[in-house]
């Protein structure tokens, strides 16, 4: 698991109570602990200032399926990297 990958699983578990055992880059947001699509707006702008990323205007929650979406957000539009 990639740092960003872990820090992101933290934030899950501290902010919205996932539990920890269910957490993996294959855990399905909305599925698998049950986050709505206003929490998950939420998460995007925590890792969006924790990683300093610029994300495209229309960025569509919905398309954000997994924890491995969230990562790859990371990975795809960090300035840091």
């Amino acid at each position: 698991m990639t740092d960003f990958l872990k820090e992101i699983t933290t934030i899950l578990s501290d902010r919205f109570g996932a539990p920890n055992d269910l957490l993996s880059s294959q855990t399905h947001l909305r599925e698998d602990i049950n986050l709505s699509d206003i929490e998950i707006s939420e998460i995007v702008s925590v890792i969006t200032q924790k990683f300093s990323l610029t994300l495209p205007q229309d960025l569509d929650v919905k398309s954000l399926q997994t924890v491995d979406d969230l990562a790859n957000l990371v990975e795809n539009y960090s300035q840091e990297l």
